[in-house]
């Protein structure tokens, strides 16, 4: 009995040692997994820090600009005392270098995670989710953390990283865009190419006979009253329209979707017409200079185009007549005095100029377009990139008179930065102009050949397109000429406000004025309401007899809001015919959008991995 005894209490023993060893064993590996998930959570809760400041770093670069190695650089460097960024990392330590590599870090990337060397202009496109035809610009960063956490019995070290994109959406890529009521309703045929699409209610028909074709995808929000044929307010006979042809089918290319933020939901949010504030009524802040004195929000202040441009020129007429000229660049500060010189070289004088539709003289400011050019050459010629030209310029027109003020876009052809390299970011090859004041577009606008388009923006309270063959003589005579005082029924040669084929390519954001607007809203009613807006087919206004004329337009077309100076009512008869209108939406802005922070923008991460 002996022998079995001892065999069982031997066995019991080696149990017992196994037990115990498996017990240990189950403890490290309970202890290094804690001690694991430990040193991951310290290293994530970095990665969260350095998304906050890459978020917010990003926030400030202009769509089709990058944020520099060095901006990321400042992010991720000095590398911080872990107990600084929470007081539970105590005892961590972030790592400079890990494997002999560098680590905590961001760099930007391309689609497949490759670095992008520095100067080059990698640019990576997508569907916009919930938005047919829509893409958005992105732009994809690596994030790293190597981090060092001591144990009990080694050191735990573990390297982590994340993708970090940005989407930008521009607006531009819009053929059409209207925030408010988006009415088309064309007397001659005509065909959208591109995304048309409204945050209110869409009117879409065609004149029987002649047709209104859509090649691409057509969007409303509004949850009530979609029609295709013209509303009522209008005061067209709804038996002369037809429905709009669709290139594909009517269910493929019509939808109901939801919002898209022009500037995002944050700027939206702050809009607020009845506080006390004048920086936050709208839309429109995006073309007005801020009033000093009053907050400007953040969530605004980045989009205004005054507070972006690099080259800002105000003019002013003086009591005795004298024109004066003021130049300044970011954030206010004087500019080169040569480049002073050349930007007031490149304006005419502030004159009156009869407007057929505002029924009153516009003082116009003429703009020199290709000597406005020879200025921002020589900004580009400074040593400091801070001083040199971000593509936005801002006019504004500070005299104190009362009258109606806008500046004239001449000689455009060929635009300012035509001669960068054609894949450069828009910051650098493009041309955003953008005004509180109106603006007229007269003759051809981008239209060099000897290089491809200049990514162009024009943003103002109302945007007229004046011909080739525009007069300022005639500019207040009748649409078909003066009468011959002598034989009433013979016109004088020469005195037709008589348009000549011209092109324009160029994006266009400016107001309207809706169907059934009221000039004196504070009055009790008085017959005075306007009839139809002229839709987005008269966005653009006309102020020449087009008829048989091609007006040639490639770009895209944004309404944001009502326009607040140039309210005269739309309306053919003595004002304009239309033009045979030549449209296309310009696709390259998909890639190539022009200068300005102005889009709908996303900001995500990629889950975690290990290294």
């Amino acid at each position: 009995m002996l022998v079995p005894t001892l065999i069982v209490v031997t066995t019991l023993a080696s149990l017992i040692g196994v037990a115990a060893k498996f017990t240990q064993h189950n403890g490290r590996l309970a202890r290094d997994s804690r001690e694991f998930t430990s040193v991951i959570s310290i290293a994530d809760g970095e990665l969260e820090r350095l998304y906050d400041g890459w978020k917010s770093l990003l926030g400030t670069v202009p769509v089709g600009a990058k944020a520099t190695q060095a901006q990321l650089d400042a992010i991720a460097q000095p590398i911080p005392a872990a107990a600084s960024v929470h007081p539970s990392f105590e005892g961590a330590t972030f790592l400079p270098t890990f494997r002999g590599q560098a680590s905590h870090l961001i760099r930007e990337v391309d689609a497949f995670g490759a670095l992008v060397p520095v100067g080059m202009n990698v640019i990576s496109t997508g569907p916009l989710p919930g938005f047919n035809g829509f893409f958005s610009i992105n732009t994809m960063y690596d994030a790293r953390v190597a981090v060092s956490l001591p144990s009990i019995s080694h050191m735990a070290t573990v390297e982590i990283g994340r993708t970090y994109t940005k989407a930008d959406a521009p607006i531009f890529q819009a053929a059409i865009f209207f925030e408010d009521d988006l009415e088309l309703h064309p007397g001659e045929a005509m065909t959208v190419a591109g995304p048309v699409l409204t945050n209110h209610r869409l009117f879409a028909a065609g004149l029987k006979g002649k047709g209104l074709n859509f090649a691409s995808y057509v969007s409303y929000n509004k949850n009530y009253s979609y029609a295709e044929t013209p509303p009522a307010a209008t005061g067209y006979d709804m038996s002369n329209w037809e429905a709009p042809n669709y290139g594909v089918s009517k269910a493929a290319q019509l939808s109901k979707t939801e919002r898209l933020e022009p500037a995002g939901k944050e700027m939206r949010d702050a809009f607020d017409p009845a506080d006390v504030s004048p920086n936050n009524d709208g839309f429109r802040e995006l073309i007005e200079k801020p009033v000093t004195g009053y907050t400007d929000p953040a969530s605004i202040a980045p989009f205004r185009f005054y507070n972006q441009a690099s080259l800002k020129i105000a003019v002013k007429q003086a009591a005795d007549g004298t024109q004066i000229v003021t130049v300044t660049g970011k954030n206010d500060a004087p500019v080169d005095p040569a480049v002073a010189t050349k930007v007031v070289a490149s304006l005419g004088l502030r004159k009156p100029i009869y407007d057929r539709r505002e029924q009153q003289n516009v003082s116009v400011t003429p703009v020199d377009v290709a000597k406005l050019g020879d200025a921002i050459l020589l900004m580009n010629a400074a040593a400091s990139t801070a001083d040199r030209f971000n593509g936005i310029v801002y006019f504004t027109d500070e005299s104190a008179d009362a009258t109606k003020r806008a500046f004239r876009l001449e000689n455009g052809s060929k635009l300012p930065t035509y001669d960068r390299p054609v894949d450069a970011p828009s910051n650098e090859r493009g041309f955003s102009v953008a005004t509180d004041a109106g603006i007229y577009i007269k003759g051809d606008y981008n239209t060099y050949a000897g290089a491809p388009n200049v990514p162009s923006a024009v943003l103002a309270d109302a945007v007229m397109i004046l011909s080739n063959g525009w007069s300022d003589a005639n500019a207040g005579n009748p649409l078909y000429g003066v009468d011959d005082p002598v034989d009433p029924a013979i016109t004088i040669p020469g005195t037709e406000r008589q348009a000549t084929e011209t092109t324009v390519r160029t994006a266009i954001m400016a107001g309207s004025i809706p169907t059934g607007y009221d000039p004196t809203p504070t009055l009790p009613a008085n017959g005075d309401n306007y009839g139809a807006s002229g839709g987005a087919h008269n966005f653009p206004r006309f102020l020449e007899d087009w008829t048989g004329v091609g007006f040639n337009f490639k770009g895209s077309m944004v309404q944001l809001f009502t326009s607040k100076g140039f309210t005269g009512r739309w309306g053919t008869g003595d004002i304009y015919s239309p033009p045979n209108r030549n449209w296309s939406y310009n696709e390259d802005f998909t890639r190539h959008p022009s200068p300005g922070l102005f889009s709908f923008t996303t900001y995500s991460r990629g889950p975690w991995r290990r290294f």
